[in-house]
């Protein structure tokens, strides 16, 4: 393994960092290392880097996934989020970490149909 295989910087543009303290998860799920990883999320820690990687990113709301041993930062705050490369593993992520069935996704282009408006 290439010891810049875990870098924190954009696979698409490497002179730039993916942002965000859980940067260092999307960035192997970005790079296809592997096909989700987890991180949390106080203040956009899972969302910007999501963003930046052109990767899925997900913040559930507060206190839907537990963080015992997760060290805080802002207990009121922080949430346990996950990175996917592809819908579906991110939804069967939700599925296994919030013990819930997700609903079968609308395609994009179905809701940009305008007699669904």
């Amino acid at each position: 393994m290439r010891s810049d295989q875990w870098s924190r910087r954009t696979p698409r543009v490497p002179s730039r960092y993916a942002g965000g303290s859980s940067s260092g998860s999307a960035a192997p799920v970005t790079r296809r290392v592997v096909d989700f990883a987890l991180g949390t999320d106080t203040g956009g820690s899972v969302r910007a880097p999501a963003s930046n990687c052109g990767i899925f990113g997900f913040r559930p709301s507060h206190g839907r996934v537990s963080l015992e041993k997760v060290h805080a930062l802002a207990p009121s705050f922080d949430t346990c989020g996950w990175f996917a490369r592809d819908v579906g593993v991110l939804a069967r992520v939700s599925e296994v970490l919030m013990d819930i069935t997700v609903c079968e996704m609308v395609s994009p282009i179905e809701l940009l149909k305008t007699q669904n408006l």
